[in-house]
């Protein structure tokens, strides 16, 4: 498959396209037990996202719009409890009330039938099913920087994701997802299993705004494992941290970039006076 950057392909990428995708999926594997569930991964790609979840799952399918990008996980992923379908999302080739779990990850942005898309994925959910859904924020990921991505048909902001939501399912769980000393998913709001983050926020400012967010919907609350903060780096895999210990690194960080400023101020400084020969003797 051609590396667009709309699909993350495992043998050719890294970087933060990899670490905001494998954290999106293992927070996915590990927000509840799914051992005697059946998953459906809706615009599934390169397949490694329905692979991984299925190394905790009963049973994964996989469906994409691409026959191409279904070939390719057949051939990279073969596992007797992993089933890739040719299909497209706001049309789900599964029947009704079969699924525990839905998981779209970056991919209601790319229809304009995004209603259809939800209300197809309500069908296929059991009435105890829930959805784990991500998008990218708006505001941060085209607005603010003045970026289109051409891929995309219909960005949303926050709001309209969750009001999306709630035409079909009675409760969402907001997240958040930028990068922070690697890829990190953290509450937007209070809910009942843990606090929202507050290390990301100084003087009620913002330090990092989300370029993510993630929802998780349903009707009949899931039982459900949720950490204060989880990132993914790159080095180490995934690691769910706490509130103190994500501030720790986040000091560091900041520590780390005003020393480099510091160095490189110093440096140009005694660099200076050979520049300016350099540039007489040009």
């Amino acid at each position: 498959m051609d590396p667009t950057g709309e699909r993350y392909i495992p043998e050719t990428m890294e970087g933060r396209i990899k670490v905001d995708h494998l954290n999106r999926y293992y927070f996915a594997a590990n927000i509840a037990d799914l051992s005697s569930k059946t998953i459906l991964d809706i615009a599934s790609g390169s397949g490694y996202g329905s692979y991984i979840i299925s190394e905790h799952a009963e049973h994964v399918y996989g469906v994409d719009i691409s026959q191409e990008a279904i070939e390719y996980s057949q051939e990279h992923y073969n596992k007797t409890n992993l089933t890739f379908i040719q299909g497209d999302a706001c049309k789900i080739p599964l029947k009704d009330r079969t699924i525990d779990m839905v998981i779209s990850f970056e991919t209601i942005e790319h229809t304009d039938a995004q209603e259809t898309m939800i209300s197809e994925i309500k069908r296929v959910l059991k009435p105890d099913g829930f959805l784990i859904i991500s998008s990218p924020n708006k505001k941060t990921y085209s607005d603010e920087p003045n970026y289109h991505n051409p891929f995309h048909k219909k960005e949303l902001y926050t709001n309209e994701l969750v009001e999306l939501l709630h035409r079909e399912f009675k409760s969402v769980i907001l997240f958040e997802q930028n990068y922070h000393i690697g890829s990190t998913i953290y509450p937007a709001q209070n809910i009942e299993c843990c606090a929202p983050s507050i290390v990301l926020r100084e003087n009620h400012r913002i330090i990092h705004p989300p370029m993510y967010d993630i929802a998780i919907a349903y009707d009949e609350y899931p039982r459900l494992t949720i950490p204060a903060v989880t990132s993914y780096l790159e080095d180490s895999g995934q690691i769910s941290i706490s509130e103190a210990e994500l501030s720790s690194l986040l000091q560091k960080e900041r520590q780390s970039l005003k020393d480099k400023s510091i160095s490189w101020k110093l440096g140009n400084a005694i660099l200076f006076p050979f520049k300016k020969i350099i540039k007489t003797k040009k």
